[in-house]
């Protein structure tokens, strides 16, 4: 049973390892599906300094005028020398778009029809690089302000083709060639954000108005892309600038999609849902917020995979810890046997020296009698002569008493 948990839970890790490697895929991949919000880059091109890409969008109620983005256009090359970024003396180091957003009628030989018409002034394409199926973008430097660039899906109502370019058209009454047809964005967010039978047209902002009206339409989506030298500048500048007290929304579109970002907006969800101004928000940013939702969820989903991984990765650190503790008191503990037993062995080798010192040196033994059977026959026959020679020196000594008595 208890091997069967071990491999109960290995196989939970190993889905849960799998879940998180698939979710970081998914969060990458699904980041990089909106090229509207990816500007700064496009712009920066190989330089290394920081850019940012900012959007306004205006509530209905306070929109801004063509004069109020004149008006804050002049501004920002002070703003930037103040922040100690120079332009260069040829070019510049901004680049932005503002638009309007309406309907217009557009009338061929085939028919007229309804569209969703967006009035747009300076580099808008550059902020939306739709696919261009024929023909070209429309300029902030054209000469011209009649021509239109429309979507493939009008394309095909106004003539049946999409190889339009040059061809007429009349819109709200007035007479205007095609620049280009393009192909709007066909991922996942888009497809959600903008119908697939959507009619497009994009027309310069002084066309947006009927002919023969001359108020001009409010701007409800200002884009500016520039150099962030802090982070964060662009965006409190641009808000400060255009969207101050308005009730204005300002997203930095550079930074909405990193992980951080994503995570700030789930904290904040209750906060984004629960606006107070009435703001029109056109598709390419429904689409955004489309996707960072999406986003939100993949990022949740694998921090909560991540979960299992990191309460196991927990356990093993502390079972591994008690471990390495057990081992090093059991280590220290026979290491000080070992200390203990060699001093105890150095003692016993002191003691024997000094004992062996004390005690005296022992005589050596005499040595053992002779017991061979040789020795013994001479020590036998020697002894008859001695006592041979005690019995002559006797006589001698009698003799010579004899005479010195005479």
């Amino acid at each position: 049973m208890k091997k069967f948990k071990r491999i109960l839970l290995i196989a939970a890790n190993a889905l849960c390892v799998l879940g998180v490697l698939a979710g970081v895929l998914a969060f990458t991949s699904i980041r990089g599906t909106q090229v509207s919000q990816n500007a700064a880059a496009r712009w920066r091109g190989e330089s290394e300094t920081r850019f940012a890409q900012v959007s306004v969008f205006t509530p209905t109620d306070a929109a801004l005028s063509k004069s109020g983005v004149e008006s804050f256009r002049r501004t920002i090359d002070g703003k930037l020398a103040e922040a100690g970024v120079l332009a260069p003396e040829t070019g510049s180091l901004w680049r932005d778009a503002y638009c309007a957003v309406g309907s217009a009628t557009a009338v061929t030989s085939h028919g007229s029809f309804r569209a969703q018409a967006f009035g747009v002034g300076g580099d808008f394409f550059l902020f939306h690089p739709l696919t261009l199926l024929s023909g070209q973008y429309l300029r902030p430097d054209d000469l011209t302000k009649d021509r239109v660039v429309v979507n493939e899906m009008l394309a095909w109502k106004l003539y049946g083709g999409s190889d339009l370019a040059g061809m007429s058209v009349t819109v709200n009454g007035r007479e205007c060639l095609i620049a280009g047809v393009v192909r709007t964005e066909d991922d996942f967010a888009a497809k959600h954000a903008l119908s697939e039978d959507a009619l497009l047209l994009f027309m310069d902002y002084s066309m947006l108005s009927p002919e023969g009206e001359t108020y001009a339409p409010d701007v409800t989506c200002y884009e500016l892309v520039m150099p962030d030298p802090l982070t964060g500048y662009a965006r409190q500048f641009a808000q400060n600038g255009l969207g101050g007290g308005s009730g204005a929304l300002t997203v930095e579109n550079s930074a909405r999609f990193t992980a951080k970002s994503v995570w700030s907006s789930i904290r904040s969800f209750g906060e984004r849902v629960m606006r107070q101004t009435p703001v029109v928000l056109p598709y390419w940013e429904n689409a955004a917020l489309y996707t960072e939702t999406v986003l939100s969820g993949v990022l949740l989903l694998t921090a909560l995979l991540c979960v299992l991984p990191a309460l196991t990765c927990l356990w093993l650190l502390v079972k591994g810890w008690r471990l390495l503790k057990k081992a090093a008191k059991s280590g220290v503990r026979r290491a000080g046997e070992a200390i203990e037993t060699g001093r105890e062995r150095r003692w016993e080798r002191k003691e024997a020296r000094k004992r062996a010192e004390k005690t005296p040196a022992v005589a050596p033994p005499p040595e053992a009698e002779p017991e061979n059977e040789a020795e013994t026959e001479d020590e036998a026959e020697t002894e008859p002569e001695d006592s041979g020679m005690e019995d002559v020196e006797r006589v001698v000594r009698e003799i010579l008493k004899e005479k010195n008595g005479v």
